[in-house]
């Protein structure tokens, strides 16, 4: 507040009052999420997401790929199949799921507390990547899915804190009465 009054701004008391407020929520919160497990969590969504595609693309790729075929066209074909199968599209939908539900499980694992919020925080990477492809149209998935997958991305990754959650109640009730 003193760099604003040293700039040479004059706020009223109700707009100080509501940036004090706002500085402490944004503090408070803060104090609740560990960046070290967000990040890690992140990055493992997005790299084990790509990673765990690779078989799927491969075995696409094997089925549709004909001989004669140029790079463009196999190209092509598996995005093609890609989108009409419904098989291998939510095959693909169920992987990337479950390591939105993994990565948030290690971005709680990290965090040692508030796990599901650190958990939800860790689709934050996907979920950018979801509104940048939405707005500047790089996929070819109805507007529909990409809102249900937004929505969907933090949920998963805190459902993966929510289990970490449990899984050191389990293990404390477990242990500690032995203790």
């Amino acid at each position: 507040m003193l760099e604003i009054l040293a700039m040479g701004i004059e706020l009223k008391a109700s707009e100080m009052y509501i940036m004090c407020s706002l500085h402490l929520h944004v503090k408070v919160f803060m104090s609740k999420v560990v960046v070290k497990a967000v990040i890690v969590g992140a990055f493992f969504d997005f790299a084990f997401s790509n990673i765990l595609q690779i078989p799927l693309i491969m075995f696409i790729t094997s089925i549709v790929a004909q001989p004669y075929m140029n790079a463009e066209q196999v190209q092509a074909a598996v995005q093609k199949a890609m989108a009409n199968d419904n098989t291998f599209y939510l095959t693909s939908v169920v992987l990337v799921m479950g390591c939105s539900v993994l990565a948030g499980y290690v971005a709680a694992t990290i965090a040692r507390r508030n796990e599901i919020l650190n958990g939800a925080l860790a689709s934050f990477f996907s979920v950018g990547l979801g509104i940048f492809s939405m707005v500047h149209g790089t996929d070819q998935t109805a507007v529909w899915e990409h809102v249900l997958f937004l929505i969907m991305g933090p949920v998963l990754a805190g459902l993966g804190g929510f289990i970490r959650k449990i899984q050191i109640k389990i293990f404390t009730k477990k242990i500690l009465p032995l203790c």
